[in-house]
């Protein structure tokens, strides 16, 4: 059985003729510094990477925006 792949790195189709493609951005911001210490202590204590919980938390709050 195939592991799936997280979201961050499933491929996208673009068309009939194009491959599948891994679509990845890569984003700056700022945030306040208490934020950021809080980020970096939650990643440590999960285990879960810096990369992973900020698409999850951006992926979470869009959809409730959405709503």
């Amino acid at each position: 059985m195939q592991r799936q792949r997280p979201k961050s790195e499933q491929a996208v189709r673009v068309g009939p003729d194009a491959p599948n493609l891994k679509l990845v951005a890569q984003l700056a911001a700022r945030v306040p510094g208490e934020l950021a210490l809080r980020l970096r202590r939650f990643c440590q204590e999960t285990g879960q990477s810096f990369n992973q919980t900020v698409a999850e938390a951006l992926e979470k709050y869009l959809a409730k925006k959405k709503r």
